[in-house]
């Protein structure tokens, strides 16, 4: 009994691991989205090029 209850509890450990995991990544992509959108609009207000064309 006691054996089945701590498996319980460290596979609930791995989905919260997990959990976090996914949502740090999430919050990674958001960020990052934001900060080439605010890149592209200040390249779009100054006109600035870059190596490749315009931002």
């Amino acid at each position: 009994m006691w054996r089945l209850l701590s498996n319980y509890q460290n596979q609930l450990g791995l989905v919260g691991d997990n959990m976090a995991k996914v949502g740090t990544d999430v919050m990674k992509k958001q960020r990052l989205g934001m900060v080439r959108s605010q890149l592209e609009k200040f390249a779009c207000k100054h006109k600035v090029l870059s190596r490749f064309g315009a931002i």
